[in-house]
């Protein structure tokens, strides 16, 4: 099963750059998913990866939740950030994500607007936290 090397890089830790050399200079752009699979830094069966890999938003969310479990927001960012794109949890969670400061650097005005298009697409959380914004202020949800 071949993943991309951005994928690979991104579930390992590393740089594309620093990926290609470990595994040989002549990578075309893809790498066997077994090849990597010891260096993984989450726990994802193949399945879900390789639904990550090929676009599929849900997948990719669920990719992002577990590299926020492990502590890894730079590599789960990018995995939100192609998810967000329709999937209204993604759009909630990179809205906690630049609310926080996690992998990339706290910006309350992203956060907010994230927030509202998860809201807007339905996702019940964030329609909740911005309706209790706009009805209360907002000091539980921004301290």
């Amino acid at each position: 099963m071949q993943i991309t090397v951005t994928t690979a890089a991104n579930l390992v830790g590393t740089s594309r750059r620093t990926l290609r050399r470990r595994m040989g200079e002549s990578m075309d752009g893809t790498v066997t998913l077994q090849a990597i699979r010891p260096q993984i830094v989450i726990e994802a069966d193949d399945a879900l990866i390789l639904a990550a890999d090929h676009g599929d938003h849900g997948a990719q969310t669920d990719i992002a939740v577990l590299l926020l479990e492990a502590d890894q927001p730079d590599a789960a960012v990018f995995w939100l950030q192609r998810a967000a794109v329709r999937h209204p949890d993604a759009m909630h969670h990179l809205s906690r994500c630049y609310l926080d400061g996690l992998g990339v650097p706290r910006d309350v005005h992203l956060a907010m607007m994230w927030l509202h298009k998860a809201a807007a697409a339905g996702h019940a959380i964030a329609l909740a936290q911005a309706e209790a914004i706009l009805n209360k202020g907002a000091p539980r949800f921004l301290a």
